[in-house]
């Protein structure tokens, strides 16, 4: 994202928990324990909230700490910018849904089984009250060049290991460059609301690995699928997709579109 509008000649600035990090555009900022008064001298036109506590099983583990940086100090900041006149972008999740049918729309009520969907979900419901300058994206799967899952199935498939997708759970990918686009969009147009982002239809881990080891031309006989009922440690959504209706970007992408994405960026 940071390329993405550098290569735009925006003036581009962001946030890091490290505090040894010193670069005048680069603020501190730890959402467990925030401090507001870091951006006081300073008018953000455009705010782009990538951060949040994601991991699903430690948010279970953690959920007041879930609640605090995905909700509580997050609605704090959006506050703390929207006093300022910025235009708010904030990224939600398929997981605000219970992830039991195969398909949400946006008019369907949230029900989250997960402390990270509930946490989206609050925030969600919190920010509704700033319709005037905060745009809500509510995002399936984002695939990135360097997606940890995918990239750890490549490299073991090279090293002649096997890899164990899920059979019976599944996901709606988008790429990351589908995503950039839509906020683009957004930004020009300063748009309002809240938008499900996803690709057309879901489909399975199993599918998706057999389809990346055969285009990228590696063993598929390494490949063992296995069922989300032979493990048991944390809950996983079985379905993702959501109906899109951001409408600007048309056609909607489908499932393939993401994983070209990757393997183009890692062939």
């Amino acid at each position: 994202m940071i390329k993405f509008y550098k290569d735009k000649n925006f003036d581009i600035f962001t946030t890091t928990k490290d505090k040894l990090i010193k670069d005048k555009n680069i603020y501190f900022l730890d959402l467990e324990n925030i401090d507001q008064s870091v951006f006081d001298n300073k008018n953000f036109e455009i705010i782009i909230f990538c951060a949040a506590y994601t991991s699903i099983l430690e948010c279970e583990k953690n959920p007041n700490k879930t609640i605090l940086i995905n909700f509580q100090n997050t609605l704090k900041i959006a506050h703390y910018f929207l006093q300022k006149n910025a235009f708010l972008i904030f990224f939600s999740t398929s997981q605000v849904f219970s992830g039991l049918n195969k398909i949400e729309s946006i008019q369907n009520k949230t029900s989250p089984v997960t402390i990270y969907g509930k946490s989206k979900e609050l925030l969600e419901e919190a920010l509704s009250l700033y319709s005037k300058n905060v745009c809500i994206l509510r995002c399936t799967k984002i695939i990135l060049n360097n997606n940890k899952l995918f990239y750890n199935w490549v490299n073991n498939l090279k090293s002649n290991i096997e890899i164990n997708p899920f059979n019976d759970i599944y996901f709606s990918p988008i790429s990351l460059d589908y995503l950039l686009n839509v906020i683009d969009i957004i930004l020009k147009e300063r748009i309002t609301g809240l938008y499900n982002i996803s690709a057309t239809n879901d489909i399975s881990y199993k599918d998706a690995a057999f389809y990346m080891c055969n285009k990228m031309l590696l063993n598929s006989k390494l490949i063992h699928p296995i069922s989300y009922n032979d493990i048991n440690n944390i809950f996983i959504p079985k379905y993702t997709n959501l109906e899109s209706n951001f409408l600007k970007m048309q056609p909607m992408p489908n499932p393939i579109e993401a994983l070209d994405y990757f393997i183009s960026k890692n062939l």
